[in-house]
């Protein structure tokens, strides 16, 4: 099976199957263009579970090591994923990268071996470690609201 970026971001939401989670594929870290406000997070999953605290997961793909290699050349690309998020983890093609790799910040992904197009199953490499996650911002909120919206059409007067 071929991995591509959509294939294990199919993954990923498979990874939530049946939890009720809310799920926003290049969620902006905020809305507008200045800063950092115009990166985004592949995927960010929230577990829309009060007394589970609200889990939230930011995940970010790459198909290639020189994607990966960039990433770690800036130490704020996942800042804001990181902000956000209880957990971060790399998901990437089997054997793409190896353990000592990744960050200690994050956990890394990867399809199972018996993985197929119905039953893509991602386990743990590297499992990510659990930080506590700040509150939203309004820039992030009006980012997801932006995002997942059905926005209306202007209205001629």
């Amino acid at each position: 099976m071929k991995h591509t970026a959509a294939t294990l971001k199919k993954a990923i939401h498979f990874r939530h199957r049946g939890k009720g989670a809310v799920l926003i594929e290049e969620l902006r870290i905020g809305c507008g263009y200045v800063g950092a406000a115009d990166r985004a997070i592949d995927v960010w999953a929230i577990e829309p579970n009060a007394s589970k605290g609200c889990s939230a997961v930011s995940y970010e793909v790459k198909i290639s090591r020189s994607d990966f290699a960039k990433d770690m050349k800036d130490p704020l690309k996942q800042r804001g994923a990181r902000l956000f998020s209880d957990q971060f983890y790399f998901v990437t093609p089997p054997g793409l990268l190896a353990a000592r790799e990744v960050p200690d910040w994050a956990g890394l992904l990867e399809p199972h071996p018996s993985a197929t197009e119905e039953w893509p199953y991602l386990h743990a490499v590297v499992t990510a470690p659990i930080r506590s996650k700040d509150a939203p911002s309004w820039p992030l909120v009006v980012s997801m609201l932006r995002r997942e919206a059905i926005m209306l059409p202007e209205l001629a007067l």
